[in-house]
């Protein structure tokens, strides 16, 4: 899957969690520890279960829009930060938090990186079957469809992202709207 993908799924985990150890009491230290840790290993199983499933690194393919070798990253960063600012902005108070849990995200694709574009030795990858893949993992499935699949998957989740966030459980949670 494209970044974009795997920030919005490590955001609504995280939020999700949040929402979970925050159910009927106040979330402590101890408790937003807890929900960190769990956010982390989350997001970083939630990247490589994304990764098997059927997807097309579109964005990788897009033209050109710099001579830099390395111009996909500069587009990667443009369409995950569409996605980024708007759940940092509905993460208030735990932005540090979803930042940490963001990175461990996204960390798998760091690591595959690091690895075939600047040789990474072998015993310091950690996922090394992850790490030795190509971007793209299609199954020789239509690739509009999987792009499509892709825009409605993150268009989802960033609706759960904005319902489940600390700002949209209190807009949600209004005296004139029901909850659900």
């Amino acid at each position: 899957m494209n970044a974009p993908t795997h920030f919005v799924a490590s955001t609504v985990l995280t939020f999700g969690f949040l929402k979970i150890f925050s159910f009927r009491t106040s979330l402590n230290r101890k408790r937003l520890a807890w929900c960190g840790l769990l956010s982390v290993l989350a997001s970083v199983g939630a990247h490589l279960l994304l990764d098997i499933a059927p997807h097309y690194a579109w964005i990788y393919y897009l033209d050109k829009i710099t001579s830099w070798e390395q111009d996909w990253m500069v587009r990667e960063s443009i369409f995950s930060l569409m996605v980024v600012l708007p759940c940092l902005y509905w993460a208030a108070p735990y932005r540090g938090l979803l930042c940490l849990v963001m990175l461990a995200g996204i960390y798998p694709d760091i690591e595959k990186v690091l690895k075939l574009n600047y040789y990474l030795m072998a015993d310091e990858v950690l996922f090394p079957v992850h790490s030795h893949m190509g971007s793209s993992n299609d199954y020789g499935w239509w690739k509009p469809g999987l792009i499509a699949a892709e825009l409605i998957l993150v268009g989802v989740l960033m609706v759960l992202a904005y319902r489940w966030s600390p700002r949209g459980r209190a807009a949600n949670h209004s005296p004139a709207s029901p909850t659900i």
